[in-house]
């Protein structure tokens, strides 16, 4: 099915009901075909173009009457069952949505770097709203699994991850974490060429005999306002 590019989409389980084998849909005139693609909002002339050239110009893999036969109708009954779980997910995300929309404090989440849909509708489904859970941030550490195991064997000592832990929690601790620190390893990124240019500035200025008021040429002095 190269003509779409997802297979999981509410298009691509209409176009198996509809016409579940090759010789079908070539049956199908063009008109028919753009007004199939138009009713589900795909519009772009150039790509139903493209599409109904490829099904033009598509040769059968297998021509046993008894194979193909039986390959639609195993397509039928799975994109049957695909629309049927998209529809499902679809009111999941719905339902997610809107108790995310109606915690407190979803706000705090959502204005996390790299912290989107899927990432702020589980940190709050497991922060709550108990404040008293967590009297520390090593609670918190340790319950999401990034925080460290100090072990001693005699005179032997290492550091290991802990193995018990939530795998889906401290991959969403861990994705929001690695944001922060990339948005901070960029501020600071910027904050050195500012300064450089300042520098650069200054130094230009004095070697043609200018005075500068270098109060006046204040640039990202202050390193919070760029984290």
């Amino acid at each position: 099915m190269e003509w779409f590019e997802e297979l999981a989409t509410p298009i691509v389980c209409d176009f198996l009901l509809r016409w579940p084998t090759l010789d079908l849909v070539k049956q199908a005139s063009t008109q028919s075909l753009e007004e199939f693609f138009r009713t589900h909002n795909s519009n772009r002339k150039d790509v139903v173009e493209g599409r109904i050239k490829s099904i033009k110009e598509s040769l059968p893999l297998v021509t046993d009457r008894a194979q193909v036969a039986s390959s639609a109708m195993m397509a039928r009954a799975l994109a049957s069952q695909m629309k049927t779980t998209l529809e499902a997910i679809r009111e999941f995300d719905r339902q997610i949505e809107a108790l995310r929309r109606s915690h407190q404090e979803q706000e705090i989440f959502a204005g996390l770097p790299g912290a989107g849909p899927v990432y702020v509708s589980r940190l709050v489904a497991v922060f709550g709203n108990n404040r008293e859970k967590f009297e520390s941030a090593d609670e918190l550490s340790c319950l999401c699994g990034i925080a460290p195991v100090l072990e001693r064997s005699g005179k032997s000592c290492w550091v290991r991850w802990r193995y018990l832990r939530s795998e889906v929690f401290k991959a969403d601790i861990s994705g929001v974490c690695w944001r922060i620190n990339q948005a901070q390893l960029l501020g600071e990124g910027v904050l050195r060429v500012a300064e450089g240019e300042r520098e650069k500035v200054l130094a230009g200025s004095e070697s043609i005999g200018l005075k500068v008021d270098k109060d006046n040429l204040e640039v990202l002095e202050d390193e919070d306002s760029i984290r």
